[in-house]
């Protein structure tokens, strides 16, 4: 990463896990420039929904909410059209 300012080369100083997102994955990046000394902070993403085990619990809340769903409309009672 290049410094705004001056374009010199930018050091990652700090690294620190984001609290106020309501997802997880996301970090506050600290960088200081190597020659000007000006800093930047950037909030970056750590790409941790692509992990697959992230994923997992994510699958079965949907799979248990589809099988409840098919479960909830086999057991409503069913209106015969004999009356009409």
């Amino acid at each position: 990463m290049r410094c705004l300012l001056c374009e010199a080369e930018m050091v990652l100083v700090s690294v620190v896990e984001d609290q106020t997102m309501m997802v997880p994955g996301f970090e506050h990046h600290t960088y200081m420039c190597s020659s000007c000394s000006e800093i930047e902070r950037r909030l970056s993403s750590t790409n941790i929904l692509q992990n697959a085990t992230t994923l997992r619990p994510f699958t079965r809340l949907r799979r248990l909410r589809r099988l409840r769903r098919a479960k909830i409309s086999t057991q409503r009672p069913r209106v015969s059209g004999a009356g009409c």
